[in-house]
């Protein structure tokens, strides 16, 4: 813990990383460290951030793919492995990483300059509030409501009454003032209109191709891709590709089912040589990756991927109706 809050306390620039699709507790340990550090504090959310969890990043900084090198620390939050956190990979960096984690350690604890661990606790939210309160930093209104709702999020509300967890959250709950009503209905489960509204589309629009029983769904949205890509992945698809015309160029995503993702890697397989071929840049991991390509030709795109996916895959694919 010493070795922990002295890095917190110590730099001036700081990313804080939270996993891909970030939840409550997630991004309630971010705004907990971004709002009550000293430092000029920004948030990286890969793959953005769950619906019911993007009200707490309100006002906050915000990006989805930062320049490691130009902060002075890295804040790893609720992530063990460097593949829940693609493509931010502070393993690679020079700027010295913390991790602040409950699941089991993977490769983020092996290089981190200090790590806060612990599997038994009910959220990483409440490692990072005991964190900040050992460093004598008064956690304001706003931070507390995020630590709160990743605290609530992922324990229940039986944190309230948990040894261990009921001491800092009463103090967080008293922090919080009259902020923490904001919290009364944020477990009720709602999709936005505009989600709701993209996903239909996605599906709608879906074309078919299998090869034995490998499916691969394409679509076709104007926003929303990424909940789109889960979108075809729910419809049972082992490979869903989106592409989203954005005007003057098109975004393709693309996610991987886990039946697929020791043998096939999006940015390897298929994006990085789209980038190529059309130019424009692509990133991402094994089993979810993205591209900005230079051009406007849907069909050519769509095309392409399908066959990269065949020949990553050595198989040709039919398609369905």
């Amino acid at each position: 813990m010493d070795a922990m809050t002295a890095h917190l306390t110590a730099a001036w620039d700081v990313l804080v990383v939270t996993h891909r699709q970030a939840d409550m507790d997630a991004a309630g340990s971010a705004v907990g460290l971004a709002t009550t550090l000293d430092a000029d504090t920004e948030i990286a959310t890969p793959d953005g951030v769950k619906e019911n969890a993007r009200f707490l990043l309100d006002d906050q900084s915000v990006t989805t793919t930062p320049d490691l090198e130009a902060y002075d620390l890295v804040v790893v939050v609720d992530a063990p492995s460097t593949d829940r956190i693609a493509p931010c990979d502070p393993t690679t960096a020079n700027t010295p990483y913390v991790l602040f984690d409950h699941h089991e350690p993977a490769d983020l604890h092996e290089h981190a300059v200090a790590t806060r661990v612990d599997e038994s606790a009910p959220a990483t939210a409440l490692l990072v509030a005991d964190a900040l309160a050992a460093g004598g930093s008064a956690i304001p209104e706003r931070g507390a409501v995020g630590l709160l709702a990743g605290i609530v999020d992922d324990a229940g509300y039986s944190a309230i009454f948990t040894p261990g967890a009921h001491e800092r959250t009463v103090e967080l709950l008293d922090a919080a003032g009259e902020s923490r009503t904001a919290l009364a209905n944020r477990w009720i489960e709602t999709t936005a209109w505009n989600v709701r509204m993209a996903t239909a589309k996605a599906l709608v629009r879906a074309r078919g191709y299998k090869s034995g029983e490998t499916i691969v769904l394409t679509t076709r949205v104007s926003s929303e891709e990424t909940a789109a890509a889960h979108a075809l992945l729910d419809g049972n698809a082992d490979v869903a590709l989106v592409v989203a015309d954005q005007g003057d160029y098109t975004r393709i995503v693309g996610r991987v089912a886990d039946s697929l993702d020791a043998v096939l890697s999006l940015p390897t397989d298929v994006f990085e040589p789209l980038a190529e071929s059309f130019g424009g840049s692509a990133g991402g991991h094994a089993g979810a990756a993205s591209a900005t390509l230079d051009t406007t030709d849907h069909d050519a795109i769509e095309t392409h991927a399908l066959a990269l996916v065949e020949d990553a895959l050595g198989r040709q694919f039919g398609e369905f109706a």
